[in-house]
């Protein structure tokens, strides 16, 4: 009897096989796309190929982000990893403004709870730097100390 894969191991799966693979697909069809001889009609495939595994990419590291908590109450993956996935799917969506985390300090991981909203708020940080800005860089710090964490 095959026993199904714990959230963990599954989330951990997928990061290092799937979306691995989509990220090389998304590089591939980039080199393509600078090809000087691709034909119009052919580069407009090209650009919806691209489109669509970008999406695919992010809605996969959304849902990867989003699993549930391990028993302890404590994110399944640490808050600057996941913070780095989040600049990530956002240097995917934007590629014209580049992005930088810091991450400082010293201290534990906080609930899950906290740790969503703090990446909820770079993401919507993040956001707003692609609709408000005109910006070729975006830095995100993640400052923690021992009974606190901070994003900005």
């Amino acid at each position: 009897m095959h026993t199904p894969p714990d959230d963990r191991s599954l989330a951990e799966r997928l990061h290092d096989g799937l979306s691995q693979q989509l990220f090389a697909a998304e590089l591939d069809l980039q080199e393509l796309r600078v090809h000087p001889d691709l034909p119009d009609d052919v580069r407009a495939v090209v650009d919806r190929l691209s489109a669509r595994l970008a999406a695919g990419s992010r809605q996969l590291r959304e849902a990867l982000l989003g699993v549930p908590a391990d028993a302890d109450g404590e994110a399944s993956a640490p808050l600057p990893e996941a913070l780095s996935g989040v600049s990530a799917a956002f240097a995917a969506e934007c590629p014209a403004v580049g992005v930088t985390v810091q991450v400082t300090g010293e201290g534990p991981q906080p609930p899950a709870p906290a740790g969503r909203v703090l990446l909820r708020a770079a993401r919507e940080g993040l956001a707003n730097v692609s609709k408000h800005a005109d910006a070729a860089h975006a830095l995100v710090v993640l400052r923690r100390g021992p009974r606190w964490w901070t994003v900005e």
